[in-house]
């Protein structure tokens, strides 16, 4: 009995497959990579001060872990020049100027102080309006709120 080759079977005699040529500088072809909403809400919530560890795990967990911090910056990196592009497009050029710009450090302000509404339902406030319940809050954290105003304007927070 004789066996035919296939020919995108291995090649018994030679031990190659077949496919490009060894030594071959062709790019491989990709499928391009799109921004999605998470993307959108990864950024937003960083320029927020949700904390990147915390954002990325939120938004962008299928795109690697976040303590593989190359990947991290890859990725805002090419989110920033997709918004840039995105802007220069659209005619909106001061917008895409201000995107363009690098941003050193975005001060996380990490402060011990509890949510507004989760303080609101623990000390009673239920059934006030919001501003009342601001003005209480306000009040009660009126140190905390200053050193962390005064640590966020001088890009020393956590300090």
């Amino acid at each position: 009995m004789t066996s035919t080759n296939h020919p995108a079977a291995p090649n018994p005699t030679s031990g190659r497959r077949a496919g490009r040529p060894a030594g071959s500088r062709t790019a491989l072809a990709r499928t391009p990579r799109k921004v999605h909403l998470g993307h959108f809400a990864f950024m937003r919530a960083v320029v927020q001060g949700i904390s990147i560890a915390e954002s990325w795990n939120r938004y962008l967990a299928v795109e690697g872990d976040h303590r593989d911090i190359r990947t991290v910056n890859a990725t805002i990196r090419w989110v920033r020049e997709e918004f840039v592009a995105a802007a220069r497009k659209a005619s909106k050029y001061s917008t895409a100027r201000l995107l363009a710009l690098e941003i050193k450090q975005i001060p996380q302000t990490e402060t011990d102080l509890p949510d507004l509404y989760e303080w609101a339902a623990e000390n009673g406030w239920d059934g006030f309006g919001e501003a009342q319940i601001l003005a209480a809050y306000q009040e009660a954290f009126a140190e905390q709120l200053a050193a962390s105003e005064s640590n966020a304007a001088t890009g020393q927070a956590g300090q």
